[in-house]
């Protein structure tokens, strides 16, 4: 899903997100300058540069000054035409939860990330094998509850449906950021998904049964609705 349109859901909906900035490539090839330097004012190092529309943290690059930033925007113009530059939160631990619903949402236990990477980037995701997670979470309880809170918030402000993972950022003094949701969250025998249910007493063939049933639920509604109108005048004629 779009980065860019999330994040200002997301500000819509009061949920805390890091400061960020974006651009297409036809305007950063017109204003490329200014823009480095509005980064540079309105957003500062480090930074993450990210396409707004990829997934697995493809040409997502970690920038930690303007010299970085250009080449960095580049990479990302390979795989979107819409490029978003996100504040990168000092000493963040990296928080997944799991959501599991359709009109009444409800959230995992949250799960740390330990990327063997400087980020949680491709290689750390799926070549190395090196990053580990902890679930649940090293988080206060009152933390923990208010990353659910947020997570379903997330989830019904941008009206999902069926499942989501929804990322955070978490400082040591329990400021949390919202980074992105991923509707279509990685559903592997290494994948978050999953095992973030599974600590929170769902096994994964209930799991399975849940999603099932939340996608006829959703049938159903969609079905009950017209897919056609007729005007009661033909003004035309």
């Amino acid at each position: 899903m779009d980065k860019i349109s999330q994040k200002k859901i997301f500000l819509t909906a009061g949920i805390p997100t890091p400061k960020f900035a974006y651009i297409t490539s036809a305007d950063f090839r017109r204003t490329g300058s200014r823009f480095l330097k509005r980064v540079q004012h309105d957003v500062g190092w480090p930074c993450f540069v990210k396409p707004s529309n990829m997934g697995s943290s493809v040409g997502i690059t970690k920038v930690k000054n303007i010299k970085q930033l250009g080449t960095a925007i580049k990479i990302a113009m390979k795989y979107d035409r819409r490029i978003i530059v996100e504040q990168g939160i000092r000493d963040a631990l990296e928080i997944e939860c799991a959501v599991l619903g359709n009109d009444n949402p409800r959230a995992s236990v949250p799960g740390q990330i330990i990327s063997s990477n400087e980020f949680y980037d491709y290689d750390a995701k799926y070549v190395d094998g090196q990053s580990k997670a902890k679930i649940p979470a090293p988080l206060p309880k009152l933390v923990a509850e208010k990353v659910r809170e947020y997570a379903v918030t997330a989830f019904k402000a941008l009206d999902l449906a069926g499942m989501a993972r929804v990322d955070f950022l978490v400082t040591k003094h329990g400021n949390i950021y919202i980074s992105e949701v991923n509707t279509i969250p990685g559903f592997t025998s290494i994948s978050m998904y999953p095992k973030l249910w599974g600590a929170t007493r769902l096994p994964y063939a209930k799991l399975l049964e849940s999603l099932i049933e939340l996608a006829l639920e959703r049938t159903q509604v969609k079905n009950k609705l017209s897919t056609s109108y007729q005007p009661k005048k033909q003004w035309y004629r």
